[in-house]
């Protein structure tokens, strides 16, 4: 039993594949193995030693190769292929390495972060050999944890109304484009889901309605293998009584950020009527050449006015513009 559990670990990772006799074998420098290393955008460094070899040789013909017919390559996943690689599969990305000045036959990599999110990697170097079997020679199988710093932040007004919207500001920094981040209020013992927001730039904004009463929230992000969440606001969300502000009803015309605008306030001081601004729309294209900035207009019919002032609506895309 001892026998095949040794036999077992050997399959699974498996020694690096021998150099031709006499060559020196590849190194993997940094980082080392099982190391924790700090998400990058610009990718995550590794270094390796990258000396000439022999790539083939049959009597008196020898075939020599440099860094430039060396490789690094990432994956998910420990798996070897059939040649001693990283199996294709599991792979993400794929780089051959630059030559350096830090030492003799040292080369630099790197792994890219556009795809990849915070978890456990794993990293091999190989080189192409026509005289070996597999046709690469490869070294030893590393890993690395890659982490973030995941800093939320929720703004939310101190007072809300009943069954009037919150608009939320929220910072995610550690969150990348597209990432996805939720809005939790406490519920008894747990945290109950209230709205989600895709992430842009590190910021985004979520709308969502609160009962009645004291209400405690906070903003949660799962990153890869890593979670966070924000400081814990609280809402005192109130019940909306009758009110009027007669005095403000009528038409009027103004500008915000720019823009022109025109809304009548009507029923009393408790809606918007009419609104209307212009926007403006970046259109992305099949091409760089093909995007537009183009000027909209946003129509408002009517919008509800909170006892504090405040109305808000929220646009929702039902499908792709003609």
């Amino acid at each position: 039993m001892r026998l095949f559990l040794a036999l077992v670990v050997l399959l699974a990772f498996p020694a690096a594949a021998g150099a031709l006799p006499g060559d020196p074998p590849i190194v993997l420098l940094a980082p080392a193995d099982r190391a924790e290393v700090a998400a990058d955008p610009d990718g995550i460094p590794v270094q390796i030693t990258c000396p000439e070899y022999r790539k083939f040789e049959s009597g008196s013909f020898t075939a020599y190769g440099d860094y430039t017919d060396y490789e690094v390559i990432f994956a998910t996943r420990p798996d070897l292929g059939a040649d001693g690689r990283l199996l294709d599969a599991n792979v993400i990305d794929r780089d051959i390495p630059l030559k350096t000045n830090a030492g003799p036959d040292q080369c630099s990599s790197g792994m890219d972060m556009s795809s990849a999110v915070p978890g456990t990697y794993y990293w091999q170097a190989a080189r192409l050999c026509t005289g070996c079997p597999s046709g690469h020679e490869t070294s030893a199988v590393r890993s690395f944890a890659v982490r973030t710093t995941l800093r939320l932040a929720l703004a939310v007004p101190k007072r809300a109304f009943g069954g009037y919207p919150i608009v939320a500001p929220l910072r995610a920094a550690g969150v990348p484009d597209g990432g996805k981040v939720t809005v939790q209020r406490r519920a008894g013992r747990r945290w109950k889901l209230v709205a989600s927001a895709t992430v842009l730039q590190e910021r985004g904004s979520v709308v969502f309605k609160l009962p009645n009463g004291r209400q405690r929230l906070r903003l949660k992000a799962v990153v890869g293998t890593q979670g966070g969440t924000s400081p814990v606001r609280v809402v005192r969300v109130a019940r909306a009584r009758a009110w009027s502000t007669t005095h403000d009803a009528g038409p009027y015309r103004g500008r915000a950020e720019g823009a022109k605008l025109t809304l009548t306030v009507a029923a009393g001081g408790r809606q918007i009527r009419d609104f209307q601004t212009d926007v403006s729309m970046f259109c992305v294209g099949p091409t760089p050449a093909d995007n537009h900035i183009l000027i909209g207009v946003a129509p408002v019919k009517r919008a509800r006015i909170a006892p504090d002032g405040r109305a808000s609506t929220h646009a929702r895309s039902t499908g792709a513009a003609p």
